[in-house]
């Protein structure tokens, strides 16, 4: 509304000397409705209850007009009227201008990497400027971690979430709170166990720069819709794995699928919430461990790719046989960080999918 002007026109002004351009343009005016004439960016109006005629040249400006009740108060109805039409019309400007795409729906790319960090889970979830670390690997890992992260040019994250608290996830949260990289938030899921509270290792690392965390539910959004939280639904104090936050990212057309290391009693949670969407990347729960990836998840996500991270050398029933062939029989190309020396970069730009192992 800045540069407006605003009258409201009076009837026993209507005449005005019409021989001259100006009293042909205000006869026009005096034409429409006249409860009402409001004219937006830089045009004329005429006056009501001013006590001067519209030929005497006075144009107030739409502040003006606000700090001189006179000009616009001759009627309650009047003031009514004026003022659910400059609602209406402002809510108007504000759904058309500010009204924000679906994050799958933009032509951003959506890049996740997963980083070769042995028996461990470390995500870098990237679209556009934002950037979030899932998961920190294990303590012992911090260093590869961080020279991977120096290695990419990430000096900034908008967030570090920490899916569940188990060594090979939160391990390093410590030591990148003591790094020079920025982080604007810290994350964690709600299933934990209260009267620990000061014991929770995300506490303890937001608490090395003063900070405090977020515990993230269901139907939490991060980043405009960038990431969504469907689980987990219920806290299980028999695994904590089942604990885990499962989260889809949205963008570059299309979803990923991250799980953390959810097990099969919280898939078949999601599976009866009907919270699964179909994603083209799925990262794998439980290092592709026996007691995850059901068939069932399998067909309800639909994978492109499968991300595992995992090491055999370390963990050597992982990836489970059985996880290979449901992945498979679903015709996903399947992608471990430990074929990596960096770890395993995952785009989806247009709604489709590429893969590259990173070396040093």
């Amino acid at each position: 509304l800045v540069g407006s002007e605003m009258c409201i026109r009076d009837r026993r002004y209507a005449k005005w000397n019409e021989r001259t351009p100006e009293g042909k343009r205000r006869k026009q005016m005096a034409q429409v409705n006249p409860e009402i004439v409001l004219f937006m960016l830089g045009f004329d109006c005429c006056l009501e209850g001013t006590g001067k005629s519209p030929h005497e040249g006075f144009r107030p400006s739409f502040v003006e007009s606000l700090l001189r009740p006179k000009i616009l108060w001759t009627g309650g109805f009047l003031m009514k009227r004026l003022l659910a039409a400059l609602l209406a019309l402002m809510m108007l400007l504000t759904m058309t201008s500010c009204a924000a795409p679906d994050a799958a729906e933009t032509d951003d790319k959506l890049t996740l990497v997963a980083f070769n960090v042995g028996k461990a889970d470390a995500l870098l979830l990237t679209s556009g400027d934002t950037a979030y670390l899932i998961d920190t690997g294990t303590e012992d890992s911090w260093t590869d971690l961080s020279r991977a992260l120096e290695a990419l040019g990430v000096t900034h994250l908008t967030g570090v979430i920490v899916t569940h608290m188990d060594k090979d996830h939160y391990g390093g949260a410590k030591q990148l709170a003591e790094s020079d990289i920025a982080i604007d938030g810290w994350y964690a899921s709600w299933a934990w166990e209260k009267e620990k509270w000061k014991k929770h290792p995300v506490v303890k690392a937001a608490a090395v720069r003063g900070e405090e965390i977020t515990l993230l539910q269901p139907g939490d959004t991060l980043s405009d819709g960038l990431l969504t939280v469907i689980g987990p639904i219920q806290e299980r104090e028999e695994s904590e794995n089942d604990n885990s936050l499962v989260l889809v990212a949205s963008g570059g057309g299309g979803k990923m699928l991250l799980t953390g290391d959810m097990e099969y009693d919280e898939e078949n949670d999601l599976l009866a919430a009907g919270v699964i969407p179909s994603c083209e990347v799925l990262k794998v729960g439980h290092h592709g461990r026996d007691d995850a990836t059901s068939a069932a998840l399998v067909a309800a996500v639909q994978p492109k790719v499968a991300v595992i991270s995992t090491s055999s050398v370390i963990l050597p029933e992982s990836p489970a046989k059985r996880v290979l062939r449901v992945l498979s029989s679903a015709g996903a190309q399947i992608v471990q960080t430990q074929q990596a020396e960096i770890g395993v970069r995952v785009t989806l730009s247009g709604g489709n999918v590429t893969v590259e192992f990173l070396k040093n």
